[in-house]
């Protein structure tokens, strides 16, 4: 009986890794569901960074005096963020310069004009050119979308079944995009 006693912890360690993986793998499964739209979007704008060193003095145990030089870095929006949004392949906003990309999506043109001025300031680094873009698939099932890899092979499957490989009710693969 005292060797049950010493072996009882190590049971309740299996019995709760067992538990737990059955929760874990009970939520996978797959489902069939039809592509409704495919949606890419493609933002462009410009930020200013900006850094600031402040030396912090402290004091260790001893009484000794420490100079330490602390970084701070922020960032500011510069310029307006210009959008391209694609649906099933056309683009939806008009009025922004866009060139359709070898993916099948249309992309910003330019950059938009930024704020000089804010170079000026004695915190200033640099200018960054942000260029953001992402494609998401819509079903028709529901109002759930997940990412995809390939937004021209997207399109071309309009309308089509696929099946979406689901964790308890989080989309996150689908098969072939």
């Amino acid at each position: 009986m005292k060797n049950f006693k010493e072996k009882l912890p190590y049971i309740y360690i299996a019995i709760g890794v067992s538990v737990f993986t059955i929760f874990i793998y009970s939520g996978f499964n797959t489902q069939q569901k039809e592509i409704l739209r495919c949606v890419a979007v493609n933002k462009k704008w410009v930020q200013a960074e900006y850094s600031e060193i402040n030396p912090v003095v402290t004091t260790d145990a001893e009484g000794y005096t420490h100079v330490e030089m602390e970084t701070d870095y922020w960032d500011e929006p510069a310029s307006e963020v210009f959008v391209a949004t694609t649906v099933n392949g056309q683009l939806q906003r008009e009025g922004i310069a866009a060139e359709k990309s070898g993916y099948g999506f249309y992309r910003v043109a330019n950059y938009p004009v930024h704020d000089l001025s804010m170079s000026r300031d004695s915190n200033f680094e640099r200018f960054k050119k942000n260029n953001v873009t992402t494609t998401n698939v819509y079903f028709i099932s529901d109002r759930t979308s997940i990412d995809v890899s390939n937004y021209s092979k997207c399109v071309s499957m309009l309308g089509k079944i696929v099946e979406v490989k689901r964790w308890y009710e989080m989309s996150y693969k689908t098969a072939g995009l």
